[in-house]
């Protein structure tokens, strides 16, 4: 795919999320998120803005990053829904909110191809918590997700997920 083709396919998002919801960054009470490293074009969005988060029913994650998906040549998105926890969390809470936005992006329709779920943490996660988070799933067209997990403020620490480093 040419750098074009990812532009306008980043554009097609763009226009359905609306321009509001659009940000430059990921950050959250304390919980800061790198995006460097990513492939680009990307695209964040806030899902907290108002004309988002009125058309996810339910829990939703606090961000949603697209970027072009370089396995399959660059053709379709891949969306990461971001949850961000600066101190303790419910794992199965945090299961809820990224389903949720699982649930939004396949009615985006077919130009997201892959969905990485991705808790960034800002302090150690207790053992009993870990094993809860790690049996939790996120469903995106009939596959069970793993939650892919990194800490807040790390540079590179959304790369570093994706990659599981």
């Amino acid at each position: 795919m040419t750098r074009k083709e990812a532009n306008a396919l980043i554009g097609q998002v763009r226009s359905a999320l609306g321009e509001e919801a659009i940000t430059e960054t990921c950050s959250r009470d304390g919980c800061d998120v790198s995006i460097g490293g990513l492939p680009t074009p990307l695209l964040i969005a806030d899902v907290d803005v108002q004309s988002l988060s009125s058309s996810i029913s339910g829990k939703r994650p606090d961000f949603i990053v697209f970027h072009p998906d370089q396995t399959r040549g660059g053709s379709q998105l891949v969306a990461m829904p971001l949850e961000l926890k600066s101190g303790n969390f419910d794992p199965v809470g945090v299961c809820e909110q990224l389903q949720g936005g699982a649930i939004f992006l396949e009615k985006l329709g077919s130009a997201v191809a892959r969905c990485r779920p991705v808790l960034v943490h800002g302090c150690r996660i207790p053992a009993r918590q870990l094993r809860v988070l790690n049996r939790q799933k996120v469903v995106f067209h009939n596959r069970r997700l793993t939650i892919l997990k990194s800490r807040c403020g790390l540079r590179r620490n959304l790369l570093n997920a994706l990659t599981g480093r």
